[in-house]
C-alpha cells in the first residue's frame, strides 16, 4: 500500500503560507466593481468588432436552422391487381411573405404484393456533384400478409447528401379502391 504524505520541505510550506497570507488579505478588502473600456483599443475599432460579432452570430444562427419537411403517405389495396398501391408525398415547408407554403420534393409510388416488402430510393446518385446539395428520399413498405388483419408500416427518409434531415416511420390504413 502507498502512502502519500504531504511535502515537507521548508520552502515549500512558506510558499503555501505565503499564498493563504495574500489570499486573506485580498478576501479582507473591499471589491469595487469598475467598468470600463480598454485604453488601448480605439472606440470606433471597439464598435466595429462588436458589430462583426453581431453579423457573425447572426450568420452562424440562420444556417443553424433546420429545414422542416411535410411527409404523407397513403396505402391504397388495388382488389382486382391483388396488389398495394403506396403513394408518398415528401414537401419542405417555406415560409414566403408570412405564408408558408410546400415545395414539392419528391413523390414517389410503390406497388407490390401483400405481404411482401418494398423500398424505393428517389434522387440524385452519389456520385452526382449535386447530390450533397439536392434532398433524396428512400420509402420502405411492409404490409400484412393478405387476408391478414393489421397495419402496414411505412418509412420515410429524406437526406441532403449523406445527412438525414428528416425520418418519417407511419403506420398507413388501407383504402380499398
Amino acid at each position: 500500500m502507498t502512502t502519500v504524505r504531504p511535502c515537507t520541505s521548508g520552502r515549500a510550506r512558506n510558499a503555501s503560507a505565503s499564498f493563504l497570507r495574500d489570499w486573506r488579505r485580498a478576501a479582507e478588502r473591499p471589491v469595487s466593481a469598475q467598468l470600463c473600456a480598454i485604453p488601448s483599443v480605439p472606440r470606433e475599432t471597439m464598435k466595429k468588432l462588436i458589430a462583426m460579432l453581431v453579423v457573425t452570430a447572426c450568420a452562424v444562427a440562420s444556417t443553424a436552422v433546420a429545414a422542416t419537411y411535410s411527409t404523407e403517405a397513403t396505402m391504397t389495396r388495388q382488389l382486382d391487381k391483388g396488389t398495394y398501391e403506396v403513394v408518398v408525398r415528401v414537401s419542405q415547408l417555406v415560409e414566403r411573405n408570412g405564408t408558408v407554403t410546400e415545395d414539392l420534393i419528391s413523390q414517389p409510388k410503390i406497388t407490390s404484393s401483400p405481404g411482401v416488402p418494398a423500398s424505393l430510393y428517389s434522387g440524385l446518385q452519389p456520385s452526382d456533384r449535386d447530390y450533397k446539395k439536392k434532398e433524396n428520399v428512400s420509402v420502405d413498405v411492409s404490409w400484412p400478409e393478405a387476408g391478414k388483419r393489421d397495419f402496414a408500416i411505412c418509412t420515410v427518409v429524406v437526406k441532403l447528401g449523406d445527412k438525414i434531415v428528416s425520418k418519417a416511420r407511419m403506420r398507413v390504413t388501407v383504402e380499398e379502391k
